[in-house]
């Protein structure tokens, strides 16, 4: 079995995949096999990746468009390694992360979830900014306890974690919450695995127009989904107000 699959769902970005995939084997990690499941993109991806990266990628092409969040699914049902990364096709690895994350779920075999902090950059590549997550070992029960109570995402997003194949199960990602889609699939295998986060930052994660969190996610179905993600996970009514407070500020009350 490989001991990395890393797959990379995708639509319309013929403009950073390449710099993404090249982040990826820069990596210089040889036991990993690169797949891209393009959802039918009209700018030219497949031919990008045929012409530039040939067999060292396998390209997959949907037969029709299924949506974001059902394609990072589809990754999921076809993934094969010892260790599952989604990246994101307009986002970079920065240099080791791949080894620091392989070796932190290697040395924690109860771990299910290793994740690492961020660089932001805008759609040019200049940084604007970072990003925290979990650092250290948690136990898993903890570490959803943790982002209940603070009603956040302390875990991380498809391109900051690599996930324990093993610990996956049947969990998926579910297309009525897309605000916090990656968050309550990460909290679920967490009621039955562990975390543990590098503490360093290990992605350039790319803010820009046209992603799924700006494109589909207005504040109206950010708080329908964050409202879901508390009834799942929350154990006391102080996350609730929290979150009332949140969006009471928003004019959403």
């Amino acid at each position: 079995m490989t001991k990395l699959h890393i797959l990379i769902p995708t639509y319309n970005c013929a403009e950073f995949i390449g710099a993404t995939l090249k982040s990826v084997f820069d990596q210089a990690l040889h036991d990993i096999r690169v797949t891209v499941v393009d959802n039918v993109s009209t700018d030219g991806t497949g031919d990008l990746i045929r012409d530039t990266f040939g067999t060292s990628v396998d390209y997959i092409r949907n037969a029709e468009n299924i949506g974001g969040i059902r394609n990072h699914n589809r990754c999921m049902d076809i993934a094969e390694g010892q260790y599952i990364k989604l990246l994101s096709a307009d986002d970079l690895l920065l240099p080791g992360v791949l080894a620091t994350q392989i070796k932190s779920l290697d040395s924690h075999p109860s771990a299910g979830i290793s994740t690492c902090d961020n660089q932001l950059i805008d759609s040019a590549g200049e940084q604007i900014g970072l990003a925290h997550y979990l650092k250290g070992f948690h136990n898993g029960r903890d570490a959803i306890r943790v982002c209940a109570a603070k009603v956040a995402n302390l875990v991380g997003g498809p391109s900051q974690t690599m996930l324990r194949a093993d610990a996956i199960h049947g969990h998926r990602w579910d297309p009525q919450f897309a605000w916090t889609a990656d968050l309550m699939f990460y909290l679920s295998m967490l009621r039955d695995s562990d975390l543990v986060g590098t503490g360093e930052p290990g992605v350039a994660y790319r803010r820009r127009s046209g992603s799924i969190s700006e494109a589909s996610c207005p504040l109206p179905i950010r708080r329908k989904s964050d409202l879901e993600f508390l009834r799942r996970f929350a154990r006391n009514p102080m996350p609730f107000l929290r979150w009332g407070v949140r969006y009471a500020k928003a004019g959403l009350s």
